[in-house]
């Protein structure tokens, strides 16, 4: 018995031993009436900041979205009218090698104010086509597409339902949507996207060659139609894909060159200056304008020029001014106080530009043949078809189309005259045709450099291109049939790609 005693005692204090032993020594703590789990003398964990490892552990990978910056204000803030506004552009598309021929992506830019984004015609996006270098060239071209002008605002009203005044018919954006090649247009812009360099096709849908500057919107009221709002924003446009580009590399371009054909290529003579100003110290920029040099005159019946008048109100209509909120020189305007649609014909405004820039024209101009002469689509002369030129009608026309040329020449005197001063160049044919003249392998009727290649070899420096014009002296259209050998391109009249074709019954060849 004495045994079992001693045995029950030595395993008590076995137990008991053990028991202590693995008893830990911190307090626990517990709260009343929840289940028994330990809490932190810390606080709850509401009532603690929580701590990531991503803020601790500086070995730990940032994984964390971070807010990009804000990005700056498209528009520039010496324009009239401009509210300061943050737009956030979509991402520009880079490619990683050189893209095969394309219009290029289509980018709408958004609208930030009512009264001053970027807009066409009927208020919707203004955009504009662009391929950026795949290797990071310096180089840039802008090319700036015509289409004529609205004048009135009847005018501009029905120029809503195109795509000359509403995005709307463009197509969806992030593609090559858009009417025509997008560098096709200009022998630069071809140039352009061939060497792989950063190309803007500005999409023109303001009616006044990107230069109105009316603040807010106007109502016009429609005969039996729903009234139309229209907004002049042509300089915001302008204005708004130069700040897009700034962003996008052109802040550190080392060569830029503007050009535009038609009511492009008077918008270049308008906004070369404007362009080169905003371009960093040590830029070389130069223009392009491509049958952009309109003259007024009367009409061959002796009526008023239509030209000049219609100009006339269209800057009353759209607001053109000068000075930094305008798109005219302000010597220009200053010179002109009281009719500052002078400074849109090209023969007062080009004295007043001062960047250099290479003039490609025609003296036998096909539109301005039809609508500043006012000669008829049925005229043999400028109708591309096989029309009667030996009727009283034609015979009665023929000499006002040498008229014109002559005209033409005597208000491009003064720039051929001062090329050298003021280091421009020219190529100036004897080709009846307008916006689509062949210049990429148009020379002079004796031969000689394509209107391009002279281009090219006066914007590279080359000695003998600087200062000098190319002139096609010929009396009558077409080089006197010299330029013959130029294939037909089968479009409508207005876009012939060829000179028209030249017998012995066209124009003057009597007289």
């Amino acid at each position: 018995m004495k045994r079992v005693r001693l045995a029950m005692v030595a395993l008590f204090g076995f137990m008991l031993f053990g028991l202590l032993a693995h008893t830990p020594t911190g307090p626990r703590v517990y709260n009343r009436g929840a289940p028994k789990r330990p809490v932190s003398t810390q606080g709850t964990r509401r009532d603690r900041p929580i701590q990531s490892k991503l803020a601790t552990d500086p070995a730990a990978p940032s994984t964390a979205p971070t807010d990009p910056p804000p990005p700056a204000d498209p528009l520039p803030t010496s324009t009239a009218a401009v509210t300061t506004a943050t737009v956030e552009y979509p991402p520009a598309v880079r490619p990683s090698k050189p893209p095969p021929p394309s219009w290029g992506t289509l980018l709408l830019l958004p609208r930030t104010s009512a009264n001053d984004s970027p807009s066409c015609l009927d208020g919707s996006p203004f955009g504009f086509n662009y391929r950026l270098s795949s290797h990071g060239s310096t180089r840039w071209t802008f090319t700036l597409p015509g289409g004529g002008w609205c004048h009135t605002l009847a005018e501009c009203a029905s120029w809503t339902s195109e795509s000359l005044g509403s995005s709307k018919k463009w197509g969806e954006p992030g593609t090559g949507a858009g009417k025509g090649t997008a560098w096709g247009e200009s022998p630069q812009g071809h140039s352009c996207e061939a060497a792989d360099h950063n190309c803007v096709y500005l999409k023109y849908c303001d009616g006044g060659s990107f230069s109105g500057a009316r603040p807010g919107s106007i109502v016009v009221p429609m005969p039996n139609k729903p009234n139309v709002t229209l907004y002049f924003r042509g300089l915001r446009n302008f204005d708004a894909a130069v700040a897009w580009a700034l962003r996008h590399g052109l802040d550190r371009a080392t060569e830029v060159v503007l050009t535009g054909i038609s009511a492009g290529g008077l918008a270049t003579l308008v906004h070369l200056d404007r362009l080169a100003s905003r371009l960093p110290t040590g830029c070389r920029v130069r223009g392009l304008p491509i049958d952009g040099f309109f003259i007024s005159r009367p009409s061959y019946l002796g009526q008023a020029s239509r030209f000049e008048a219609n100009f006339r109100n269209m800057v009353r209509t759209m607001r053109i001014t000068g000075g930094p909120g305008g798109a005219l020189p302000r010597a220009c305007v200053a010179d002109n106080p009281e009719a500052p649609e002078k400074c849109l014909l090209s023969a007062v405004l080009q004295s007043y530009v001062r960047t250099p820039f290479f003039l490609m024209q025609t003296k036998f101009d096909q539109w301005q043949l039809a609508n500043v002469v006012g000669l008829p689509w049925s005229n043999c002369i400028i109708s591309n078809h096989n029309a009667d030129c030996n009727s009283t009608e034609s015979t009665q026309q023929q000499p006002h189309v040498l008229t014109f040329a002559r005209e033409l020449l005597d208000d491009l005197a003064p720039l051929i005259s001062s090329a050298a001063e003021r280091g421009n160049s020219g190529f100036v044919s004897s080709c009846i045709c307008h916006y689509r003249c062949p210049y990429g392998n148009l020379t002079m009727p004796s031969g000689g450099p394509s209107a391009t290649a002279f281009f090219e070899a006066w914007l590279q420096g080359e000695p003998g291109a600087n200062g000098r014009f190319l002139v096609d002296g010929s009396k009558y259209p077409n080089g006197d049939g010299a330029l013959l050998k130029l294939p037909s391109s089968g479009l409508s009249p207005l876009y012939a790609q060829s000179c028209t074709p030249l017998s012995k019954n066209r124009a003057g060849t009597t007289n």
